[in-house]
């Protein structure tokens, strides 16, 4: 998996998170249900171990992220990649603005794409100046990148 940078550090802060703080908070929970005692009938027991248990869930997930982390070190310019805001222009004259990013940031209402989405295989490689299709059937013309 092709990564930014920043992106391996957020994902690095986000395991020490989970390791330290979250993992804490769960421990306090198990003890404190662990109190009530019969834990065949405890209902707050049941939970806090399912909550235990995605969260071990999300620290493997991430720490399997991590390890198969392919780090993107340069970015060429002059092409859209990952790492790349663009702005496009459309045939009515109205700006677009995106930033590619991985799938783990991916937020499609503060314009930040992936390369895998559909509009991102549209743009993908393009370079300033480029005639793109849209997914939606509109036309546009890469108007900047950064």
């Amino acid at each position: 998996m092709k990564i930014s940078k920043d992106s391996l550090e957020r994902l690095k802060q986000e395991l020490k998170r989970l390791e330290t703080e979250e993992r804490k908070k769960i421990s306090e929970r198990l003890k404190k249900a662990i109190s009530f005692g019969d834990l065949s009938e405890n209902a707050e027991y049941a939970i806090a171990k399912e909550e235990q248990a995605e969260l071990e869930r999300k620290i493997l997930e991430l720490k399997v992220k991590i390890s198969k982390a392919e780090v993107v070190e340069e970015r060429d310019f002059s092409k859209i990649t990952l790492g790349s805001k663009v702005k496009i222009e459309l045939e009515d004259g109205k700006i677009l603005t995106f930033e590619i990013v991985d799938s783990d940031e991916v937020n499609p209402s503060e314009g930040k794409i992936s390369l895998e989405s559909p509009l991102g295989k549209a743009l993908k490689d393009k370079s300033k100046g480029d005639q793109i299709l849209l997914p939606s059937g509109k036309r546009g013309k890469i108007k900047d990148l950064l």
